[in-house]
């Protein structure tokens, strides 16, 4: 089964072997995210079927581009790093030689999209449309033949595209992960978000899965009106944010509250608990926005991405700011 999933997508095997090829590199560190880590095999040995390379396979976090082992592969002393499904992030750039595979899904139903945006475009209101890594191909052809503007690929903390435009924002990825980040981007603009999904070609309001985040996410920032005593947690590599842990450690100190700051590269519940969260008032995210909004909004002590406790630091809280 696994062999199955595993060709429904297009890992460009051949490019990967062009690039290891091309710039003689001998010991390649593979890096995938979660859902694609059952394929390591199956690339490994298309790639040492062709080339005498060695092939080594990261099991740490791969969120996102933001999270490029280079930590593995500077203790492997690998000469490059190939890493799927993502494509590179514009604030972040690896220091090892870094091949972004999308790893783009092949099956794609390129009419039901175009009826979709079709669609959602006869409106009457401007629509420009966004995706994600693995369905880039796909989406930008289909925008080409309506003559909408497609703005790339978006990032669970990063969107490609203005506040200041007024329209409609078309999500093109599955599940709600991505809708419920541009729900929350315009949550303070005049745009309108629609979430189309290609696996079970569906499209949605991005009101219907953003709202009842969004009142989460406000409550989260009113429990933390009052902190006094702060956990920052920060991450590494292109998830170390140290100007916005300055900031926030500096406005806690100006409000005469305590911060305390640790590092992290992989963080959940367990991970918080065992820094005894139950210490702290307040507790912010800056490693990665969407770990507050998304694995810990159920957390016994409130949780904050950057943005958040950036508003209640600064007494700004009348309207909600995006959590980057």
């Amino acid at each position: 089964m696994a062999k199955d999933f595993c060709t429904e997508y297009d890992f460009r095997i051949s490019d990967v072997i062009s690039w290891i090829k091309k710039n003689g590199f001998r010991r390649v560190l593979l890096q995938l995210p979660e859902g694609f880590m059952r394929c390591f095999d199956l690339i490994s040995e298309r790639i040492t079927e062709v080339l005498d390379v060695e092939i080594v396979v990261s099991a740490n976090p791969s969120f996102g581009p933001c999270l490029v082992d280079e930590i593995s592969a500077r203790l492997l002393n690998a000469d490059a790093i190939v890493h799927f499904g993502h494509l590179e992030y514009p604030r972040y750039r690896p220091t090892i030689p870094t091949l972004f595979v999308p790893t783009e899904w092949k099956y794609m139903e390129r009419n039901w999209l175009e009826e979709e945006l079709s669609r959602i475009a006869g409106s009457g209101k401007k629509v420009v449309v966004v995706t994600v890594a693995q369905h880039v191909s796909a989406v930008r052809e289909v925008c080409k033949r309506l003559g909408l503007e497609f703005r790339g690929v978006m990032l669970g903390c990063y969107i490609p595209i203005d506040k200041s435009f007024e329209g409609t924002l078309a999500v093109v990825a599955g599940g709600d992960f991505h809708c419920v980040s541009a729900y929350l981007y315009s949550a303070t603009a005049n745009m309108d978000v629609v979430c189309i999904d290609p696996y079970s070609m569906t499209s949605k309001s991005g009101a219907d899965v953003g709202e009842k985040v969004l009142r989460t996410r406000v409550w989260k920032v009113v429990e933390c009106l009052n902190a006094k005593k702060w956990l920052i947690v920060d991450g590494l590599l292109g998830q170390n944010r140290e100007l916005i842990v300055a900031e926030i450690v500096r406005l806690v100190k100006e409000r005469k509250g305590v911060a305390h700051r640790v590092n992290a590269l992989r963080i959940d519940e367990n991970y918080l608990r065992n820094l005894g969260a139950e210490n702290f008032d307040c507790i912010v995210i800056t490693a990665c926005p969407r770990i507050a909004v998304d694995d810990l909004k159920k957390f016994e002590r409130p949780v904050l991405t950057p943005g958040e406790a950036i508003m209640v630091l600064r007494g700004s809280i009348e309207r909600y700011v995006y959590p980057w």
